[in-house]
């Protein structure tokens, strides 16, 4: 487990909510579900390459603490960091089994 110092930047997860206009269409807007303190590991090199190839500007991994919030993260929610939202690929338990959760992310070309 990281020390808590490490987990020095704010990002906020979200998760799409979709209604209906007038006119029947789906309207999707993002609600905020929390917000954590986070370790973010940019990805590197082959990662970097791959993550290009997949029309995506950068990748990285947050680590935040385990807890019933960051844990029900999925795959449709997303990222909000650095002024950019990012699409979540992964949620999955750290080493120490649920004391942290790394998050994976990609970051779309803005």
């Amino acid at each position: 487990m990281i020390g808590a110092g490490a987990r020095n930047r704010r990002i906020r997860f979200e998760r799409a909510e979709v209604t209906q206009d007038a006119f029947g269409g789906e309207v999707r807007t993002w609600v905020k579900l929390c917000d954590a303190w986070a370790h973010v590991i940019f990805a590197k090199g082959a990662e970097r390459r791959e993550a290009a190839q997949e029309r995506a500007a950068a990748a990285a991994t947050f680590i935040v603490l385990h807890n019933p919030r960051t844990r029900d993260i999925s795959v449709t929610d997303r990222i909000i960091f650095d002024g950019a939202s990012w699409d979540i690929v992964s949620n999955i338990p750290s080493r120490d089994f649920n004391a942290e959760r790394e998050i994976e992310a990609v970051r779309g070309v803005q």
